[in-house]
């Protein structure tokens, strides 16, 4: 478990906690605002007030839903309908025309098309509302916890190495004492029925975690929620047996770790009661979950030997830790929307006269519309480029917790005998352990409930200046949150039916304003934002009194591929007879048996040829002769695994390299020819291994044979007992004599002699 961070991680995890723990209010109901008429400050003039002889009324524009006889009124009234609307008036709106009545036409005061897309904004006396019209989100989700990143946290620890027991209260039988390596103070329990209590602790959700040692024949009992007369008891015996009990009834019994033990062993427990779950782990595996459905309250935590105990109990490095559960409420409440609802408009008295002012109206109400339906320009369509997966994090819970920072409440624990995962509570927090900001970006993993209980996994993306994302994978339902300055507002909603001890596979994808999240490959929610969200960092939470396991971790940056940086890919070489020429006959054949993957016939062939392969990653020594500058040579080598050996000049380079490696070297234009070495060698069947005839070049043996050396040596002459001496004036030679000397005659018993 990874237990330090940087300050950058500091900063982020409280802006992230911070940011969120004002969210556990219930969530607010999504647009809701109350649309009342207008009130004009224009008092109405006195002539358009006057009504004249009434006429047959004009037809009323289409835009009204209803016409109705009109009533002869001083003041003409029009009442809007009182359905609740989803959508923001459009041009075509429904709000009536409210149309003076004059005497005479007045073309100056009819310059207002606007009022067949905006409501009129006549005296008081000519629109009354009939009710206050609300407008309500199409979709509202159910109400639920809002997520909690990381809730306010108390610890108690203690690992006795300030030599006190302040904060206990103990029984006769229960002493602080020191290991028997000396250094390190533990607690030890020798009397059976003895408690060891921590004073005023009485977290009813906690997490306790701690190591315990018990000798054979011996039991410890750890009590949590410890009431009067009842509470849970874990028991714990030597062979690693776990057992869960209220008052004295079995509710749940794990499994024996090692059945045969005969000595005591340390061990670490942990025990998590949230809500009606308490959940034991042995050793990082998951022992048992047990669901009670009449949970127990606040209680006491006690350590305690077994009524039996023939042997000691110990207790090391207890760490609890106090954990909140959210408070959901106890119904979902599911938001219906309503049928909108249509108000007959009565329709006012109007005049000849009036009637020119209507048809300008309407003229300019269609002129509107033409306009306003016009279709727009065809515009060429955006080039869309592809998204390419970068991997930026990733965590399987193998092993060590690289890169991610969790919470003491978290722990990695064994899923089966094949798998871990990481085991979350309400209130526990994964996060990344630097910083980490990305745009687009996407994450997967897996889950699985341990149970049904309220709340779930919280993905929050985004996060930046107290605005962010919260996507709430629960049980029940998935619902995506934006929270912008503490006030949280559900965009999108999916209800589902999730099973407890199914693995789900989720992948959360942000591009741009679109968020999209896939459960078990199938598209379960998406979401557009017309004002996205981007960059702010990343975090994981449990919530509520859920608890679940987490696995396969993996987090992407989604970067146009034509932005990637594409690396220039090394040209793939191929041995040929072009390039083959370079290579001696014998080296030729054995590297076109490893290009095919015949490795057994390589190795036979390279036996048979004096081809010496060195080891298991086919390194051969060659010699490398270049086309011009030799300095040119040193780079290709070592960039197709070569190493330079020491040469007596510099016309060439002895060079240690695998035969993979060696179609490269002779495809470059730099090399003239690579060759086998020249080594001598001997037929005797006394002679050193090291110079048998395998290590010998041909070129050499057939220098050698001209002086007829193969058929002395044949016949047993080698120069046995005789003494050679080799005088070497320029001192550059010595060793190549000797080695020819040698060869020809590998019997003798050579002396350099250096010139003075």
């Amino acid at each position: 478990m990874i237990r330090s961070k940087s300050l950058i991680v500091i900063i982020n995890f409280i802006m992230l906690s911070s940011m969120v723990l004002g969210l556990i209010a219930p969530v607010a109901e999504l647009g809701i605002r109350a649309v009342s008429a207008q009130e004009s400050t224009q008092e109405p003039d006195a002539a358009a007030v006057e009504a004249t002889e009434p006429v047959e009324p004009t037809a009323a524009p289409t835009s009204v839903p209803t016409e109705v006889p009109p009533t002869a009124t001083d003041v003409p009234q029009v009442a809007p309908p009182a359905a609740e609307a989803t959508e923001e008036p459009a041009d075509e709106s429904t709000q009536p025309v409210v149309v003076e009545t004059t005497e005479a036409v007045q073309p100056e005061a009819t310059e207002e098309p606007e009022i067949t897309a905006e409501p009129t904004s006549d005296a008081e006396s000519t629109i009354e509302p009939t009710a206050e019209q609300t407008q309500e989100a199409t979709t509202e989700p159910t109400e639920t916890a809002a997520p909690t990143l990381d809730p306010a946290l108390t610890t108690f620890a203690d690992d006795f190495e300030d030599g006190d027991t302040i904060g206990w209260t103990l029984s006769p039988g229960w002493a602080l004492t020191t290991s028997a390596s000396g250094d390190n103070l533990l607690l030890r329990g020798v009397m059976p029925d003895s408690t060891a209590a921590i004073n005023e602790l009485d977290w009813p959700q906690l997490n306790l975690k701690a190591r315990v040692r018990v000798q054979p024949g011996s039991t410890l009992e750890i009590a949590v929620r410890q009431q009067e007369d009842d509470g849970y008891r874990v028991t714990l015996d030597a062979t690693g047996l776990t057992a869960l009990y209220r008052g004295d009834t079995l509710l749940a019994q794990g499994a024996a770790i090692d059945p045969e033990i005969t000595a005591a062993v340390w061990r670490t427990i942990v025990v998590q009661a949230l809500g009606g779950n308490v959940i034991v782990a042995l050793d990082d595996s998951v022992q048992f979950t047990y669901e009670d459905p009449t949970s127990l309250g606040a209680g006491s935590v006690t350590f305690k030997t077994g009524a039996d105990n023939s042997g000691a109990v110990d207790v090391d490095d207890v760490v609890i830790t106090k954990l909140e559960a959210s408070v959901l409420p106890d119904e979902s409440v599911t938001a219906t929307e309503p049928a909108p609802e249509i108000t007959e408009t009565v329709m006012p008295e109007v005049t000849e006269e009036a009637t020119a002012e209507v048809e300008a109206t309407e003229e300019a109400e269609a002129t509107q519309e033409a306009e306003s339906t016009q279709e727009p320009e065809a515009t060429e369509e955006p080039v869309s480029i592809p998204l390419v997966a970068v991997p930026v994090l990733s965590a399987d819970f193998e092993g060590e917790l690289d890169g991610w920072f969790a919470s003491d409440g978290a722990v990695v624990v064994a899923v089966d005998e094949t798998n871990q995962a990481l085991l979350m509570s309400g209130g526990d927090t994964l996060l990344p352990a630097s910083e980490i900001v990305l745009n687009d970006f996407r994450l997967d993993t897996r889950i699985q409930f341990l149970s049904a209980a309220s709340g779930g996994l919280s993905l929050v993306f985004h996060s930046s200046d107290g605005s962010s994302y919260v996507l709430a994978f629960e049980a029940a339902q998935t619902v995506l949150y934006r929270s912008d300055g503490g006030s949280l507002n559900p965009l999108a909603v999916t209800e589902a039916a999730r099973e407890a001890g199914v693995w789900y596979a989720l992948s959360l994808e942000a591009v741009g304003g679109q968020i999209t999240l896939t459960v078990n490959d199938a598209e379960e929610l998406m979401f557009t934002d017309e004002a996205p969200l981007t960059g702010g960092a990343l975090a994981l939470a449990a919530t509520g009194d859920s608890s679940f396991f987490l696995d396969d971790l993996a987090l992407y940056d989604l970067v146009p591929q034509d932005q990637l940086v594409t690396p220039t890919p090394l040209p793939t070489n191929v041995l040929t007879e072009e390039n083959g020429a370079k290579l001696s006959f014998r080296l030729y054949q054995v590297l076109q048996l490893v290009e095919v993957g015949d490795l057994e016939g390589a190795r036979s062939l390279a036996a048979e040829s004096n081809v010496q392969i060195l080891d298991d990653a086919l390194n051969v020594d060659v010699t490398v002769w270049p086309v011009g500058d030799i300095d040119l040579l040193t780079p290709l080598v070592e960039m197709n695994g070569g190493v330079i050996l020491p040469a007596q000049d510099a016309t060439h380079l002895n060079v240690r390299i695998p035969l993979t490696g060696l179609v490269a070297v002779i495809s470059a234009e730099e090399v003239q020819n690579v060759l086998l070495p020249d080594v001598a060698a001997s037929t005797s069947s006394d002679f050193e291994a090291a110079l048998a005839p395998a290590n010998l070049d041909p070129n050499l043996l057939h220098s050698l044979s001209i002086i007829g050396w193969n058929d002395w040596n044949l016949n047993s002459i080698t120069g046995s007992g005789v003494k050679v001496a080799v005088i070497d004036k320029a001192g550059n030679h010595r060793n190549a004599v000797i080695e020819v000397i040698e060869t020809i005659a590998p019997g003798t018993l050579n002396k350099v002699t250096p010139y003075t």
